[in-house]
């Protein structure tokens, strides 16, 4: 394999992390980072919005400005209590949005709302401002169940706006995500196919 075919290699890498692509959604995964609502946040409800994933990312309220943390939140749909752990987070009245410093590439959680109507939509931006999908959200009231999704193109902002309308948020737990890769990583993988080439 000559230099130039290295070089070529190395383009297409990171032309890969580049592309732009759908939203997809994804089975249950394990992520670079995972929020529960286990650590940071005391239980009640608080000023929104509210760092999560250590500060990596935001989550709001777009109405009320509040985010929750409960080991249980009754409602019209009945009574919701923690996947996992000890403790959830959630909105209370509008569409639950997340800000993400650092882009991500998969996002997933376990989601489900105690009001009586379920569903609602979920879009998805990036660090411009601009749309990168929209797409169905399936919430079963009071019964926990996941969601995830894959952007080739890096995910900065993701709204989730509830059927149930003003007056019932979200509720969230086992929250995952993958951080895009820093540029860094990819000179890595650039030289480390450089470095296969003079051994050869």
């Amino acid at each position: 394999m000559s230099l130039r075919h290295v070089f070529v290699i190395a383009s297409l890498l990171c032309a890969a992390s580049l592309a732009s692509a759908d939203v997809v959604p994804i089975p249950e995964f394990t992520g670079y980072s995972t929020e529960g609502f286990e650590d940071g946040l005391t239980p009640g409800g608080h000023p929104s919005p509210v760092e999560i994933f250590g500060g990596r990312c935001s989550m709001d309220d777009s109405f009320s400005h509040t985010v929750v943390i409960t080991n249980s939140w009754p409602g019209s749909g009945g009574t919701v209590t923690p996947f996992v752990g000890d403790w959830m987070g959630g909105t209370t009245t509008g569409d639950t949005i997340f800000e993400f410093a650092d882009p991500v590439t998969d996002f997933g959680t376990y989601i489900t709302t105690n009001a009586a109507v379920g569903d609602g939509t979920i879009t998805f931006s990036d660090a411009s401002g601009a749309l990168i999908g929209t797409l169905p959200l399936t919430v079963e009231p009071v019964t926990w169940g996941w969601q995830g999704w894959h952007s080739d193109t890096p995910i900065s902002r993701i709204v989730m706006t509830p059927n149930s309308g003003l007056g019932w948020g979200l509720i969230f737990d086992a929250m995952q995500v993958n951080w895009v890769p820093e540029p860094a990583s990819l000179g890595l993988l650039a030289m480390a196919a450089l470095m296969l080439v003079r051994r050869r």
